[in-house]
């Protein structure tokens, strides 16, 4: 689940942040398009990965999240040479 693994996935980085690009509606749903940029603890790279979030809604609440991102780029940034 996204609380369980993303949280971790935050503290191997400083300065994280999540940039919304484009919010679009579609319905039922609610789409986010954006990027995370950040720099690893670890190797000192600095990082600027995609994202694509999709919100379902029910009643104006949130149902379920469909979180979408580049991890081959995470990856890459944490990785020393």
């Amino acid at each position: 689940m996204l609380e369980e693994w993303f949280p971790k996935v935050v503290a191997q980085f400083n300065d994280w942040k999540g940039v919304p690009d484009q919010l679009l509606d579609a319905s039922d749903a609610i789409i986010g398009l954006g990027h995370y940029q950040g720099r690893s603890k670890v190797t000192g790279k600095t990082f600027k990965v995609p994202f694509a979030h999709v919100w379902f809604m029910k009643d104006g609440r949130t149902i379920k999240l469909n979180h979408n991102v580049n991890t081959l780029m995470l990856h890459c940034a944490m990785t020393v040479d």
